[in-house]
Parts: structure tokens; C-alpha cells; sequence
């Protein structure tokens, strides 16, 4: 998957993050700070690709704001 822009949050709440993107069949993925970013222990990353403006919108909205774009 084309990472394109994420989310941080806690690790506590990944499964009904996961399960509403996975309603709108909206693809992600979830990286933990050893994996992508220096987090701590109860965070997560929640990662997406470029999405269609119909998607984006779902995700924006979900998370109360833009994601930070994935460093290069």
C-alpha cells in the first residue's frame, strides 16, 4: 500500500477505528512506533493511502481533522 498520510491513537482504540474503515471499505493499516514512528508503547499509527475525496472525507470527519502527511 502507497502510504500517503496517518493518524496517531491510542492502541486501545484500533479495533473500532479498524472496524468503521473497514465498513466503508476504506484501506489502511496500522503500524506500531517500532514499525514506522518513534511512539509510545500505547500508540499506534493509523496508515492511508491517497484516497478518493468520498473516502477522505469519511476519514476526516472519523478523526476530527487532517492527517500528517507520511515522512519521506
Amino acid at each position: 500500500m502507497n502510504k500517503s498520510f496517518y493518524y496517531v491513537i491510542n492502541v486501545k482504540e484500533a479495533t473500532f477505528f479498524s472496524k468503521k474503515l473497514t465498513r466503508h471499505s476504506i484501506p489502511h493499516s496500522f503500524e506500531t512506533g517500532e514499525d514506522f514512528l518513534a511512539l509510545p508503547a500505547h500508540e499506534i499509527s493509523v496508515l492511508f493511502p491517497d484516497l478518493p475525496i468520498r473516502q477522505y472525507d469519511i476519514v476526516h470527519k472519523m478523526f476530527g481533522g487532517t492527517g500528517k502527511p507520511v515522512p519521506q
